[in-house]
């Protein structure tokens, strides 16, 4: 049996084997990101609370979410 065996994904204590952290652009705050973040998806900042939305996962890129705007029954 090899010495990777008994461990899993799952059992690792190691918190940066499903996250990674990154920098806001806003407030320069750390960020926690799952490493299944999607393209597209929108996160925010624990430290300023601004929404954001990643652009780009290698290497990772943040962006101001867009503005969800009224469409008043268009």
């Amino acid at each position: 049996m090899s010495k990777n065996e008994n461990i899993s994904p799952l059992q690792n204590d190691d918190a940066t084997a499903t996250t990674r952290t990154v920098k806001c652009p806003k407030c320069d705050g750390e960020i926690i990101l799952a490493t299944d973040a999607e393209v597209g998806e929108i996160i925010t900042c624990d430290e300023c609370s601004a929404e954001l939305e990643v652009k780009n996962l290698d290497p990772v890129e943040l962006d101001d979410a867009p503005e969800v705007q009224e469409d008043w029954g268009e």
